[in-house]
């Protein structure tokens, strides 16, 4: 007699932890079913059968639950003159075992194991390729295995990669001619710094547009298109943020426009006074104060809009608060929304190749009685 799987988890399957992920499993056994027992990452899950003995589970509510443990808080403390690598593992990836027991009447047991891996991320209906648990991967929006980075310099920027084979030397190339980067920092999730606003880890004279190539044990596995470009002002208007696969992506808006907008807290009627000694007949409460930030891209193609239409559905946007062309750490960064609700993606009657986004930075503070 043994547990019978109609659905469960791939054992060559990086699982996302934002799309369901079910478990869905029955009994050959004869025996009257009491429940079943199922420990995740140290959690228990007790579950009850239909009455044709069968079990289901989605995992989605508890992997992202032990994945989101600081609300996806970016607190990385850089130190590129040291390295350009870190442990980013713990922040957005998990690997545990799916224990599961089937308790029957008689107070015997039937047992399995799952082994699985979890990233902190997700896809949507119209990608539903799978990722392999036994390739590098890097931790950005991507079409056919490649992806696309846009540097600005002068501002801070990394990216992530998922190193499944930790004992492999991990390899950074331009154009697959000279070598820029090397790890062999035993991470499963590598992040890697590029700049932290004054130093960069390329090569001196490296050309505006060029490959990034990404090898493991002197192997090809992935190849990042680059840009990079010299901003063509100094107070642009960086963001970053926390992307469908885990990782962070940037962008910055060189049109921008600050707006403050305010509202008052009401008044206190304060005419109790002769008029000669009246100075006012009511009291201000106060008000509150918030700014919004109007930005506007320049001219955008497939790849920038694909990089870029990512931010719409992320949680987490940090502002840059440093300043370019300085060295700049985590707390060079505060948090905002985007506020903007509508936005064109694809039109058939017309080309759509800007954004115009409205972002809502922290709330002021304010004076009140």
């Amino acid at each position: 007699m043994a547990i019978i799987f109609n659905k469960t988890i791939p054992s060559d399957k990086l699982c996302l932890a934002y799309n369901n992920n079910i478990l869905d499993f029955t009994t050959n056994n004869v025996l009257d079913v009491i429940n079943c027992q199922v420990t995740i990452n140290g959690t228990s899950i007790v579950l009850y059968p239909h009455p044709n003995k069968r079990f289901y589970l989605n995992l989605k509510q508890y992997i992202t639950s032990f994945l989101n443990v600081d609300n996806f808080k970016d607190d990385l403390d850089v130190d590129i003159i040291t390295t350009s690598f870190y442990n980013w593992t713990d922040k957005i990836y998990l690997d545990t075992e799916i224990d599961i027991q089937i308790n029957f009447v008689d107070l015997s047991n039937e047992t399995a194991t799952i082994n699985s891996n979890w990233l902190s991320g997700y896809l949507q209906l119209k990608n539903r390729t799978p990722i392999v648990n036994n390739e590098l991967f890097v931790l950005t929006p991507q079409k056919n295995n490649t992806a696309f980075l846009k540097i600005w310099k002068g501002y801070p920027i990394d990216f992530c990669l998922y190193n499944p084979n930790t004992s492999e030397t991990i390899s950074f190339w331009y154009n697959d001619i000279i070598e820029v980067l090397t790890s062999t920092n035993d991470f499963t999730i590598l992040r890697t710094i590029l700049s932290d606003g004054l130093y960069m880890t390329f090569v001196d004279g490296a050309e505006d547009v060029y490959n990034l190539v990404i090898k493991s044990d002197d192997v090809i596995k992935f190849t990042y298109n680059t840009i990079q470009t010299t901003p063509k002002c100094d107070n642009g208007f960086y963001i970053k943020w926390i992307n469908c696969f885990g990782g962070y992506s940037y962008w910055l808006f060189e049109n921008w426009e600050l707006n403050q907008n305010t509202k008052d807290l009401g008044e206190i009627n304060n005419d109790y006074n002769n008029l000669e000694d009246t100075l006012s007949k009511s009291i201000q409460i106060g008000k509150t104060s918030q700014n919004r930030v109007n930005v506007t891209t320049d001219t955008i193609n497939e790849q920038e809009q694909l990089l870029l239409s990512d931010l719409f559905d992320s949680p987490k946007i940090y502002w840059f608060i440093g300043l370019p062309t300085e060295i700049n750490n985590f707390d060079d960064w505060t948090e905002i929304s985007l506020v903007t609700s509508n936005i064109p993606l694809t039109s058939t009657k017309r080309n759509l190749n800007k954004f115009n986004l409205t972002f809502e930075l922290p709330q002021n503070d304010t004076r009140t009685i």
